[in-house]
């Protein structure tokens, strides 16, 4: 059985990360595959003598999506973290030019049915033409900074397997069609008024900007996450002091070779790399990362101690108990990715999209 954690490239929604962990975890010889959408990473665990990594990244690259293996070395979360702050950045700036142009639209649309007065030039019941076509000329740059809508949207829905941006993009592109073939009527005089009355630019304008709303903040909460993350991944020490031999020689490795029945040395101010049981030596070491409780606590043989706290004073042999994604910081990074799954983040994400469909209804 083979173990990898892998990095996903092009999931959008909770529903590309499940359609994901379906379709790879159904493959013969996978016994799991955990998708976390905060993190945008999988851990796979299957039989190499049913299928290679090719195969499993060829039938991702199949639902649209990519898959990257992660190196040890590798640091994911500050990559992550650059990588979203780009995005963010790109995010921010169509969204604001997708709310300038949307209130203008959504205010030419509806004014009159708020009490507003248009100009005589814009009026649908003078100059019809020139009311639709403003329209449609706002909400076509509208649908250009939103364009990622159908470049993820139709692709999925044409391989069968659709997404949130397939519902938005065969919505809006409902709206868009209808009402661009009621403005070409508008143009050639068939029953003006009428189709004046009949347009909806406005609800695929408006649609597409609050759902980027959404999706920036989504985005923006990931980004919260892996900034935790980060900062919890950044208590553990890269290196530590192993005893060798008889004589206790002192070798310095990197933390992530520590095995378990290993014994290595803590110093003073170190931070202590795997949890483990102390051998030898009296110490007082600040758990507050763990517990929250702001004062140290005294430390003496066959105690625990946990990786990532804090040794204040002493020096500590320590036997490794628990390594690698056993520990105890290890599992608490685990849950706070998993929280991203949370019905708790979704709820504040969904309220906007619902609102948006519900324009389009």
């Amino acid at each position: 059985m083979k173990e990898l954690k892998l990095a996903v490239k092009g999931m959008h929604c909770a529903s590309c990360s499940s359609r994901i962990e379906n379709v790879v975890g159904g493959m013969e010889g996978v016994e799991t595959a955990a998708v976390n959408l905060a993190s945008e990473t999988m851990e796979l665990h299957w039989d190499d003598s049913e299928h290679s990594f090719a195969e499993i990244a060829e039938r991702v690259s199949g639902l649209g999506f990519e898959l990257e293996a992660i190196s040890a070395q590798q640091d994911l979360f500050k990559k992550n973290r650059a990588e979203t702050a780009a995005r963010l950045a790109i995010m921010k700036k169509k969204l604001i030019w997708s709310m300038l142009l949307a209130i203008p639209l959504f205010t030419i649309s509806m004014g009159e049915m708020i009490g507003l007065t248009l100009p005589g030039i814009i009026n649908p019941h003078s100059h019809p033409g020139n009311f639709a076509f403003i329209q449609f000329v706002l909400v076509v740059l509208i649908m250009f900074l939103g364009r990622n809508f159908y470049i993820n949207g139709i692709p999925a829905l044409l391989r069968r397997v659709p997404n949130m941006d397939s519902l938005i993009a065969v919505g809006t592109g409902a709206a868009f069609i209808y009402s661009t073939w009621n403005m070409i009527e508008i143009f050639l005089g068939v029953d003006i008024h009428m189709k004046a009355m009949n347009l909806y630019f406005e609800s695929a304008g408006v649609l597409i900007a609050l759902v980027s709303l959404g999706k920036y903040m989504e985005t923006r909460s990931k980004s919260h996450t892996s900034d935790a993350i980060s900062k919890l991944m950044q208590l553990t020490p890269e290196t530590a002091i192993l005893l060798v031999g008889a004589e206790l020689t002192q070798k310095e490795i990197p933390a992530e070779k520590l095995k378990v029945g290993d014994l290595f040395l803590i110093r003073p101010g170190d931070r202590i790399p795997v949890d483990g049981q102390i051998l030898k030596g009296n110490s007082v070491v600040d758990e507050s990362m763990l517990t929250g409780e702001s004062l140290p606590v005294s430390k003496k043989e066959d105690d625990t101690v946990i990786g990532g706290t804090l040794n204040s004073n002493g020096v500590l042999h320590v036997e490794a108990q628990q390594v690698g994604q056993d520990t105890m910081l290890s599992r608490i990074v685990r849950l706070l990715c998993r929280m991203r799954k949370d019905r708790r983040l979704q709820s504040r994400i969904w309220p906007i999209e619902s609102v948006s469909i519900l324009c389009l209804l």
